[in-house]
């Protein structure tokens, strides 16, 4: 058996082989941004929210500081706060207002 950079086999004590393929690792998730993802990975709704406004002209808006704090884990494209919200939303039954252009506000309900 060959194996890559990344993949894991184990062998037990009645020689069969356990075979799993390209396990990311720690640094593989770190660097998701040179393939334009930005891997969360439990980061908080606040922390998520900052690394999307770092590459975006439409900036996420975290508008009730009760759900800022909840944590989230995905792989998501930089490029695509729309699909991050619609995530959160989908979720944590949280309410998108996405009516101006330049931000994507994020709250419990619509009167937030």
């Amino acid at each position: 058996m060959r194996l890559e950079a990344g993949d894991r086999a184990t062998l037990s004590a009645h020689a069969v082989i356990d075979y799993e393929a390209g396990i990311p690792t720690s640094v593989d998730r770190s660097l998701a941004w040179r393939s334009g993802m930005i891997d969360l990975d439990g980061r908080t709704l606040y922390e998520a929210a900052n690394e999307f406004n770092r590459y975006n002209a439409r900036q996420i808006v975290i508008a009730d500081p009760r759900i800022a704090r909840e944590q989230f884990d995905g792989l998501f494209r930089i490029n695509d706060p729309e699909g991050f919200a619609e995530a959160v939303k989908a979720s944590l039954g949280i309410t998108l207002d996405t009516s101006n252009p330049d931000l994507i506000r994020i709250s419990l309900n619509s009167s937030d």
